[in-house]
């Protein structure tokens, strides 16, 4: 890694994610310039040589990625984190872990948010959680969200760290047990993870009531809160009403339209997803006839629950249906 890396990487991501949303076209191009920012964000950490010049190198790469402003939630026992004690954080673990590539499993973008499940794997030498560690072999994961301000930097960020995981590597069988407790104070308040997978697998279920059409519709939006914040729908933020048209004009095109989710994560009562669905285009859609063909469309949804469980805000992200057949017809 070069010097001036971190200039040239914050100068990337501001010019790709200086992208207003509210032209029609617009919130897909920024959901991708999301995605590549994450991404670049990754690259500030594993572009990045064994000594420890380069590791600072990283480190201030890495910290350029963020907003001085941003708002750190799930990283220490206190609470809510600011910069400086970001900084400080992160100065410990770089510090501290060589050898090490950090490496996105999912990725799950829509707008300016983004969800990531991660795994690295390294060696750990000095202190770290209350352990002198000597090039002990450790492995992290976990997931994170983000939130993007319009500059492309990261504003605010929402941890689930599988901390009984890596704290059974740093501290032995005995840490599994403090990383657990850990965990359930940092992974963030209201629903569980296996709730908000419930809550996405109940979102499924609905969505799927082909056959029972009059049950479908009233299901499926009985999981939202009626003051329901929608992103990504029309050209502006939109309400409960336009949520309800959107899955109105859906089935009117697709009615036997099916999905199922490829992934899910889960953070901080937020859950995202990576969906396909399958059906046929019995009406007009996205500019294209109503042709009875069978078709695929994909995309991805990042979702915020309140306490009760209803969800509160949506950023959705769809693709255009593609044939599921996609040798031309004649």
């Amino acid at each position: 890694m070069h010097a001036g890396f971190s200039t040239v990487l914050v100068s990337c991501v501001v010019a790709m994610l200086c992208v207003s949303p509210g032209r029609a076209g617009d919130w897909q191009t920024l959901s991708e310039h999301t995605r590549a920012s994450v991404y670049h964000m990754e690259n500030s950490i594993n572009l990045v040589p064994n000594d420890p010049a380069g590791r600072q190198r990283a480190y201030e790469a890495y910290m350029a990625t963020f907003s001085p402003n941003a708002v750190i939630h799930g990283l220490v026992a206190s609470g809510d984190v600011d910069y400086p004690t970001l900084r400080r954080f992160y100065a410990a673990l770089f510090g501290t872990m060589h050898g090490s590539v950090l490496v996105s499993d999912e990725m799950i973008v829509a707008g300016n948010m983004a969800a990531q499940r991660y795994h690295s794997l390294g060696r750990m030498t000095g202190e770290f959680d209350g352990a002198k560690l000597d090039n002990r072999l450790v492995g992290l994961r976990g997931q994170t969200f983000f939130r993007l301000g319009e500059d492309g930097h990261i504003v605010e960020r929402w941890s689930n760290h599988d901390h009984a995981y890596r704290m059974a590597l740093t501290r032995g069988p005995e840490g599994a047990a403090v990383g657990q407790r850990l965990a359930s104070y940092l992974n963030g308040p209201g629903l569980t993870e296996s709730e908000v997978y419930g809550k996405l697998t109940a979102y499924a279920d609905a969505f799927n009531l082909i056959a029972s059409p009059e049950q479908r519709e009233p299901q499926l939006l009985a999981l939202f809160a009626p003051g329901v914040i929608v992103h990504g729908v029309g050209d502006k933020t939109a309400g409960f009403s336009q949520l309800k048209a959107y899955f109105e004009s859906l089935w009117t095109a697709f009615p036997d339209l099916v999905m199922r989710h490829e992934a899910m994560l889960s953070t901080w009562s937020m859950g995202a997803s990576r969906w396909r669905a399958t059906g046929s285009r019995r009406g007009a859609y996205g500019g294209q006839p109503g042709d009875w063909v069978p078709v695929q469309l994909r995309g991805e949804m990042i979702m915020r629950f309140s306490g009760a469980g209803q969800i509160e805000e949506i950023w959705i992200s769809d693709r255009p249906a593609e044939p599921l057949d996609p040798a031309p017809q004649g």
